[in-house]
């Protein structure tokens, strides 16, 4: 279809856009999980503890919310 199909709203941009965020908020999160634990012998806390664990509900947040958007455009499809 192309840029004509892309203009007219025959192919959408959401689903390209749900699988960069998903995999950018992957990577941001590994590599912050990854500094904060690291930094757990220089610190006085083990406060470096729980941002992994934090990151690791708010990825599996995310994740729900982005598959219940390709949900709504596999649907979109199907009535096509």
């Amino acid at each position: 279809m192309g840029f004509m199909g892309f203009m007219n709203f025959d192919e959408m941009m959401t689903p390209t856009l749900v699988t960069i965020i998903w995999g950018v908020s992957v990577m941001m999160s590994l590599v912050i999980s990854l500094i904060s634990v690291l930094s757990i012998p220089f610190s006085r806390s083990f406060a470096g503890l729980m941002i992994p664990i934090i990151l690791g509900f708010m990825l599996l947040t995310l994740r729900i919310y982005l598959e219940f958007l390709v949900v709504i455009f596999k649907i979109n499809d199907k009535l096509e």
